[in-house]
């Protein structure tokens, strides 16, 4: 359960901005352009920071790099809600990038330790990791007409800390384990 919500979590934190950033140059009265530039090393992070991960959910504990991934992924996310400057963005979307490379890496081993029927597990998995891209354009888009841009972040940023908080518990009291 917890690989599988990982997963939608990773790719739809991976795609809220960038839907959020056809709004926001009118917000932060900055070019288009240059607001894209703001997740450019948080991108980066999503690819390299997958190394120093993997090779800590192998050493220490899968468990805690995916509670880690959780509270990392909610602090980044409602750190981008809160942002008044680009700076804070930047900052925000770059924490961002740096927590989301722990899903692949980590959950996607603690997923197959942990499965009978790995391909079906590896199927079902990558359904939840699609579910989280179609999601996140128009839950932006959604928060953006009702509400306003910092909640497309605020919300799951407090439902991924919750996630890790249940994770945290389960972890501690033998629910869930590494394998």
């Amino acid at each position: 359960i917890f690989t599988n919500i990982g997963h939608t979590t990773t790719h739809m934190v991976t795609i809220l901005y960038a839907t959020a950033v056809l709004h926001l140059p009118q917000v932060f009265d900055l070019p288009y352009g240059e607001m894209l530039g703001l997740a450019s090393v948080g991108l980066v992070l999503y690819g390299v920071a997958a190394l120093p991960a993997g090779w800590l959910g192998d050493r220490w504990s899968q468990v805690g790099m995916m509670v880690m991934f959780f509270a990392g992924i909610g602090g980044s996310l409602f750190f981008i809600g809160m942002a008044d400057t680009s700076t804070q963005l930047f900052i925000g979307l770059s924490l961002l990038g740096f927590f989301a490379s722990i899903y692949h890496p980590v959950g996607i081993p603690w997923l197959i330790a942990s499965a009978r029927k790995q391909g079906m597990s590896l199927g079902i998995n990558g359904l939840f990791g699609g579910f989280g891209g179609a999601i996140a354009p128009p839950f932006v888009g959604l928060m953006i007409d009702y509400f306003s841009w910092r909640e497309a972040f605020i919300l799951p940023g407090i439902a991924s800390i919750a996630i890790g908080l249940i994770l945290l518990v389960a972890w501690s009291r033998g629910y869930v384990g590494d394998i």
